[in-house]
């Protein structure tokens, strides 16, 4: 009996693989459309956080790196740079398009919550029985509601603001992990950094659901990893390794660090209590402003 030989999977024409990136350019045209005063005012002064955010990302200017993110009113940076070299890099390129350093640097949070969003939608409507075109249209319903719901939000450069899309993209991450897809461990760690960097409480809310997730997978499937599972631990991990770099070379430079500052203070509170209630009141500050929580 002659054995019938698999068919191969026809590969997506160029019409589909463009559908791709349809939510992202939906994404990215509703967000500038609703900033427009914000990106195309001609006089805007900042105030608080904002100018005082612009001073510390000077440093990009005047020394050609920066170590630390944003200012914390307790005497501290915020762990990492990643969002002051995106802005930085925005100031330069659109500086003879968007007439302020504001617009520059929303334009730079509307690019980046655009590819969160594509991300998100991405994973969650990514079932194979659907074609190309129908996994656009969900995402991109997706997208708008998800703008709907956020409001301002979506285009505020306040941290505890821009973080709320690059969380939702690495909560998107987590069940594809925890059912062994070990393929998208590289991306959620990207994630988790990108969060980290930007606030001081992030390693609590990324790094344990990772693990979590990547030994609910394991228990799932008790098999050894194969060699592209393997890959992709070992590229998160390095990932992981590049982006707490900025963190080292502060620790090694200054004294003290950004980070022996950032764990005095959790160590001993606010109000100067060692206990790890008090730490972990101050921990939670962090999220009571934004989202009214407590």
């Amino acid at each position: 009996m002659e054995k019938t030989k698999a068919q191969p999977v026809p590969s997506p024409g160029i019409l589909e693989q463009l559908l791709t990136f349809v939510p992202f350019l939906v994404s990215i045209l509703l967000l500038v459309f609703y900033a427009k005063e914000h990106l195309f005012a001609e006089i805007l002064y900042p105030i608080g956080d904002e100018a005082a955010d612009m001073l510390h990302a000077n440093q990009l200017g005047e020394n050609g790196y920066l170590l630390t993110g944003q200012y914390s009113l307790f005497s501290f940076h915020h762990p990492g740079p990643f969002f002051f070299y995106i802005a930085g890099f925005f100031e330069r390129i659109f500086s003879a398009i968007i007439p302020t350093r504001h617009g520059q640097w929303v334009l730079s949070i509307l690019f980046l919550n655009s590819v969160f969003l594509g991300i998100s939608g991405h994973l969650f409507f990514n079932k194979p029985s659907d074609s190309n075109t129908r996994k656009t249209l969900k995402r991109v319903v997706f997208i708008i509601l998800t703008l709907l719901f956020l409001e301002t939000y979506a285009i505020s450069i306040w941290p505890p603001h821009k973080l709320i899309l690059p969380y939702l993209a690495f909560l998107t991450t987590l069940p594809l992990i925890a059912k062994r897809k070990f393929k998208y461990i590289p991306l959620s760690i990207t994630l988790a950094c990108l969060l980290i960097h930007g606030r001081v409480d992030q390693p609590l809310f990324t790094l344990p659901f990772i693990l979590l997730a990547y030994l609910w997978g394991r228990k799932a499937n008790q098999s050894s990893l194969n060699i592209s599972e393997k890959k992709s631990v070992f590229y998160g991990l390095a990932i992981g390794l590049f982006f707490s770099t900025p963190i080292w070379i502060d620790l090694i430079l200054n004294s003290p660090s950004n980070l022996g500052q950032i764990t005095n203070l959790i160590s001993r509170g606010p109000s100067g209590n060692n206990s790890w209630s008090e730490a972990t009141k101050f921990i939670l500050h962090y999220w009571q402003e934004p989202f009214g929580i407590g």
